[in-house]
């Protein structure tokens, strides 16, 4: 008993460490993609919507958070999975965001991603890295570079995916 209480107030007082401060943004991301299944490359067009929030203040210019992202591919003609259609969705449970001055931050997010293409399920993990500057007072544009790596639910083989883009989104 003596143990859990110690537990108890330990995680009181470390919750009582933690400073929370809340940031988030939305938005649209617009660019390209390439992707590799085994079969050669295909590039095309891409298009995603994200969201995140990051609520712990770790120091006074870095936050962690959480986020989401659903992102579709245009066009994918994969020849091993027959689809011409990619849509993937990623929860992302590491999202760090550092503020380089009043206008410009700097973000990477880690995620768990499910996707789907003509039938076939897809899980795996991803990864996006990015820089957005403030236009006013909060309205953001910049530029994210993002990476997937999913396995089929059935069957073997891979899907890796590699994306540019250009993010407008809003900010607070």
């Amino acid at each position: 008993m003596k143990k859990i209480i110690s537990l108890v107030v330990a995680a009181v007082v470390a919750a009582n460490a933690v400073e929370f401060e809340f940031h988030g943004s939305w938005g649209v991301g617009l660019g390209g993609y390439s992707l590799d299944s085994g079969n050669g490359n295909v590039n095309d067009a891409v298009a995603s919507f994200y969201a995140d929030t990051e609520f712990v203040k770790l120091t006074d210019k870095l936050f962690y958070g959480v986020g989401l992202e659903a992102t579709a591919y245009n066009n994918p003609q994969d020849k091993t999975y027959s689809s011409n259609s990619l849509t993937t969705y990623a929860f992302s449970p590491l999202a760090l965001r550092y503020f380089a001055g009043e206008s410009a931050s700097l973000y990477a997010i880690g995620s768990y991603v499910i996707g789907d293409m003509g039938g076939w399920d897809f899980d795996g993990w991803g990864a996006k890295v990015g820089v957005d500057y403030m236009v006013g007072d909060h309205f953001a544009i910049g530029l994210a570079y993002g990476y997937e790596d999913l396995e089929p639910d059935k069957g073997s083989g891979e899907l890796k995916t590699h994306r540019g883009l250009l993010t407008l989104g809003y900010r607070w």
